[in-house]
Parts: C-alpha cells; structure tokens; sequence
C-alpha cells in the first residue's frame, strides 16, 4: 500500500495494489492495441569508487560528498561542481561522469494480454548477478513500434514530494502517468505512447526540470534509444518498486 496519501481516488489495482506489474494492466487498458511489452536484463554498472582506485581520497571527491550532502543534489552534479574553481584531477572525474553502461541486453517478450502474470512471473527469480528492468520499447498488432515515456526522478520520496512530481508529469503534457515509489525516490511510466521522435522531445523537455528529474539517466537513455527502468529488487537496490498512483 502506499506510504502516503497519493489523492488519486481514482486509480484502482484491485487486490495486487501497489504490484509494479500492474502498470502493464494500465498501459494495455489505455492502449489495446499493444501486442507486447519489452523486459530487459542488465548488469549494473561498477560505482565510481570500483573504477577508479583512491578517487574516495581525491579534494574534489570528498568537497563533491560533503556538497551533496549538505545540497541533496545528485551526486556527478555536486562532484563536476568542483571543476568550476579548477581542479589538478578533474580530468579523471570528467572521464568517469561520461561512463556509459553499454552492453548486451537478454531481452523478454512479454504478450499484452497476459503481461501482469508474465512479468510477475520474471520477478519471482532471484536477481543478483543482474537486473531487470521494463523497456519502453512496445510493438502494436499492426508489428509497428512505439515507447513508454519513463522518467526517474531524483527528488526524495515522501507525501510532499509527490505532489511536486504530479505537477512535474502535468506540465510535461503528454497524458496521465502512473507513479511509482522507486526506494529513494520516483519512477514514472506514461499511459501515451510514443514514436521515437516524440520519446526524444520528451526526454530533452523533461531535462528542464533538472535537478527534480535524475539528468543522467536522461542522458543514458537517448543514448540507447530507449528508456528503461528497474522492476526487481536487486542486493544494490533492495527494494522492489511499488505503484503509489496516478496523475
């Protein structure tokens, strides 16, 4: 059950409330022409503690630490904000910020009609050596392919918050949207689907709203031509998204 009040009266999850596996219910309800979803398997990658060795030691580490915790903003934000005075090592730091995660993915084909059960099904493994995670990438039953707009949001979690990323989704005026307590902050998945240029437009508008939404992963997904967002409790991120509710 939600942690909060999410004053969404309307939205409705029958007995499996707060199950991730019900924004597919949603989605397909809104889009009945979906034939399948996508599910994805990935390995997470290594903190920039594991890829660079002694970088915990560095001034400009340690100031960008002690800035995101006295700031709340993310953590390469309050880093990369120690190259603005000048920095002997930065150049490490602006190596490391443009990391990208690319590698093969083990792709699910989850049928529309069945995708709660299908999906629920995935999550019943145990994810350690990687992480699944849902795609935007859908196909309709005339074989054409469309998105999922997805966002990750950077802003806490709590009853506040929420409504601040309710207005964040209205604004961005791409329909209704379910929102999801991610752990530490929000996932949202939109009920509109979109071709590949709208999924652009919306991700590079959505960046206005830094630092309420997570800019990095922005950035990766226009990378990859997609977005995708975690859906199982791994031992990095032990806790499994819940739905809260929708705008």
């Amino acid at each position: 059950m939600p942690k909060f009040n999410t004053n969404s009266p309307d939205v409705r999850f029958g007995d499996g409330a707060g199950r991730i596996s019900s924004v597919l219910g949603l989605i397909f309800s809104a889009n009945p022409t979906i034939e399948s979803f996508t599910a994805v398997e990935y390995v997470d990658p290594p903190l920039v503690q594991e890829r660079l060795a002694g970088i915990e030691n560095s001034p400009i580490f340690k100031q960008g630490v002690k800035m995101r915790q006295e700031t709340l903003l993310p953590f390469w934000d309050s880093v990369l904000a120690q190259a603005l005075q000048g920095s002997m090592n930065a150049h490490e730091i602006v190596e490391a910020a443009l990391f990208h995660n690319a590698q093969p993915e083990v792709s699910h084909r989850i049928e529309a009609v069945n995708a709660e059960k299908h999906l629920d099904n995935l999550l019943s493994d145990q994810w350690r050596g990687s992480t699944l995670a849902l795609s935007s990438r859908v196909t309709l039953s005339d074989g054409s392919r469309f998105h999922i707009p997805m966002l990750d949001f950077h802003i806490p979690a709590n009853e506040a918050t929420y409504a601040t990323v309710v207005k964040c989704l209205n604004s961005l005026a791409v329909g209704k949207f379910a929102i999801v307590d991610s752990g530490k902050s929000f996932h949202a998945y939109g009920m509109s689907l979109l071709d590949a240029s709208g999924l652009r437009d919306f991700l590079s508008r959505a960046l206005l709203l830094s630092p309420i939404v997570d800019t990095r992963y922005i950035a990766h997904q226009l990378r990859e031509n997609q977005c995708k967002l975690r859906v199982a409790a791994t031992p990095r991120k032990p806790t499994e998204p819940r739905v809260l509710g929708a705008t």
